[in-house]
């Protein structure tokens, strides 16, 4: 059936917590999602330790073993209005995300850019960050089942579990920014193939300025990539597919 992941915010001093069902990791970790929603609506109001917890590693006894002196929050109905979810179908991808433990912080604007893909014509979405970086129950290889982008993270793969997050709108003093993308291969391509097209030998770009879109394949029990590839895109409109072109053999793709 698969592991079943629950999305924990929580204030260990002030006994104040948000857990919620998030279901399996890969459908209930993208930008549109009502859990999403909830926890991006709790960072941007406070500081919370995040860790999206898959119940074959469940490291949140601390709460259920005390449960009745833990203040519970619902905040979808909140979270809702507050992202105008009815007609954005996203949390707001505007300001940094900031890790108080780590001193680190992400750009949510550039991971956007870099992570977004199409789910259907005219609508974009995002794996979101916040699943990923602070898992625990190696969810992140179901989401990126298809293989990965050249430019996604995913050595980054839960090592904000259990730290101190929030969303701001400047980035602190002192804090360090880090590159952070995550995105499948197979749901960028159609993006960029959408977006960017390809060069004039076929091979599809991964942006405006002429660079190749790259691809890899993930390991789905280690999560170590494999070789890296360019994609020479073949077939018609909505049956397109990639071929992969090892990278190393890219004398006939400029």
């Amino acid at each position: 059936m698969g592991q079943i992941f629950h999305a924990c915010a929580y204030d260990k001093e002030k006994k104040i917590c948000c857990v919620l069902d998030a279901d399996k990791f890969d459908a209930n970790c993208y930008s549109y999602s009502g859990v999403v929603n909830s926890i991006h609506y709790l960072l941007r109001q406070n500081p919370y330790r995040i860790m999206w917890c898959g119940c074959y590693s469940d490291k949140v006894n601390f709460i259920y073993g005390d449960c009745r002196l833990w203040k519970k929050l619902d905040v979808l109905d909140e979270a809702i209005k507050y992202f105008d979810w009815e007609n954005t179908k996203s949390v707001k991808y505007g300001g940094y995300l900031i890790n108080h433990t780590q001193k680190q912080a992400v750009d949510l604007a550039d991971y956007c850019e870099k992570s977004n893909f199409s789910l259907r014509e005219g609508i974009n979405m995002v794996i979101d960050l916040l699943p990923i970086l602070t898992e625990t129950g190696g969810g992140t290889q179901m989401a990126l089942y298809d293989g990965v982008t050249g430019e996604t993270t995913e050595e980054l793969a839960g090592k904000w579990c259990d730290d101190l997050l929030q969303i701001v709108d400047e980035l602190p003093d002192g804090y360090e920014l880090i590159n952070c993308c995550f995105a499948n291969a197979r749901s960028k391509m159609t993006y960029c193939y959408k977006t960017f097209g390809v060069n004039e030998k076929g091979y599809l770009l991964n942006d405006s300025s002429g660079k190749l879109f790259e691809a890899s394949f993930l390991n789905i029990v280690y999560g170590s990539r494999g070789a890296s590839n360019y994609l020479k895109m073949e077939g018609e409109e909505n049956k397109i597919s990639g071929k992969p072109v090892p990278k190393d053999m890219d004398a006939d793709v400029a």
